[in-house]
């Protein structure tokens, strides 16, 4: 288990991974919210953050996103970037009551069609703080990490190893296998790594 103060040494090193690799995310990162906005700006939704959403927040607001933008630009991993939280907010509303949407995901990481990754934050906190990967059009929708900070764990971690990386045609991609093994070693009890090697 990681600390929650784990989640903002885990983002700075993800940010510095993304300077190094000269992603064009590294410069449209929002600054960062305070715990007062947070709060204000969650308060009338029926659930409650877990600690790591509202550190992540604070370090930095999502990505800056304005029309005309490449998304693969504004990746803060491969295929997905990070919503502002004013963004999560309004996605979470567009499905709040959608059947295939429970109404404890709050979403962080979208793919801008229709794919999330999404914290499990119920209005009493649990066992809360798990990311569930949402794919438009699946009926199921998997536990991935057991928490943000294992999940920015596991992101950091494919950067450091080469396994998210910069093609030849300048888009970052990742070893999908490679990726997988590594959210297995810091997520070893999640029923979809149990038959992975």
């Amino acid at each position: 288990m990681f600390p929650v103060n784990a989640v903002t040494s885990e983002l700075q090193a993800i940010f510095e991974y993304l300077v190094r690799l000269r992603r064009p995310v590294a410069r449209s990162l929002r600054l960062g919210l305070t715990g007062a906005e947070i709060t204000e700006m969650m308060g009338d939704l029926p659930l409650t953050a877990p600690p790591e959403l509202e550190a992540m927040y604070r370090w930095r607001d999502g990505t800056f996103v304005s029309e005309g933008l490449i998304l693969d630009d504004l990746h803060f991993f491969p295929g997905f970037y990070w919503l502002s939280l004013k963004d999560a907010i309004t996605t979470y509303r567009a499905f709040h009551g959608d059947r295939r949407w429970a109404n404890s995901w709050f979403p962080v990481f979208a793919n801008g069609g229709g794919d999330f990754y999404v914290v499990s934050c119920p209005p009493v906190p649990a066992h809360s703080g798990e990311v569930i990967g949402f794919i438009l059009g699946e009926t199921d929708h998997p536990v991935e990490y057991q928490s943000l900070a294992t999940m920015l764990h596991t992101i950091r971690t494919c950067f450091a190893e080469g396994v998210f990386f910069v093609s030849a045609q300048g888009h970052l991609e990742a070893d999908d296998l490679a990726h997988a093994r590594i959210a297995k070693r810091f997520n070893p009890d999640l029923p979809i790594y149990r038959e992975l090697g």
